[in-house]
C-alpha cells in the first residue's frame, strides 16, 4: 500500500513539473503546435540569432508606446525580451504569439558591450485579451483555445 501511494505522489509531482514548466500559459492559439517556438531565455547569443525569424509566445508585462510605432515586454517562463510592432500595442498581461526578427543594437561604450538583443514583430498570429487582475494583482487565465486575430 505504502509503496502505491509513493507512486501516486511521485506520478503527481512529475505530472504538476511538466504542466507548470510549460510556457502554454493556459492559452493554445490555432496553428501554434506547428510552429518551432523559441524560449526567450534561449535567444542570449545575439550572434547565433540575429536578422533571424522566431516564433515567440508570453505574456505581456509592460509597454512603451512611441508616436509611429511602440514597444512591449515580453516575457515566458525563460525570460523577458522587448518587441518592437508598428501594430497596436497589446494591453499589459495580454498572451501574444508573434512572429518577428531578432535585431542586435550595438552600443559600445569603452572596451565594454552593452547593446541590446530585441525582436522586430512581423506579424502577431495570436492574442488573448488579459482578464481582470485579481486581489494579488495577479492575471488569471481561463484554461481553453482561442481564435488568432487577423
Amino acid at each position: 500500500m505504502t509503496l502505491k501511494l509513493n507512486k501516486f505522489y511521485f506520478l503527481s509531482l512529475l505530472l504538476a513539473l511538466l504542466v507548470g514548466c510549460s510556457q502554454n500559459f493556459g492559452v493554445t492559439f490555432p496553428g501554434e503546435r506547428r510552429l518551432a517556438l523559441t524560449q526567450i531565455g534561449e535567444l542570449d547569443l545575439p550572434t547565433n540569432y540575429e536578422d533571424t525569424t522566431v516564433y515567440l509566445k508570453g505574456q505581456v508585462i509592460s509597454v512603451a508606446p512611441f508616436l509611429e510605432s511602440g514597444a512591449y515586454l515580453l516575457q515566458d517562463t525563460t525570460g523577458t525580451i522587448w518587441v518592437v510592432t508598428k501594430e497596436t500595442i497589446p494591453d499589459r498581461g495580454d498572451i501574444v504569439l508573434i512572429q518577428g526578427k531578432l535585431v542586435y543594437e550595438s552600443i559600445p561604450i569603452g572596451e565594454q558591450e552593452l547593446g541590446e538583443l530585441y525582436v522586430q514583430q512581423e506579424q502577431q498570429l495570436g492574442r488573448q485579451a488579459s482578464q481582470l487582475p485579481n486581489s494579488s494583482g495577479a492575471v488569471i487565465l481561463p484554461e481553453r483555445s482561442f481564435e488568432s486575430q487577423p
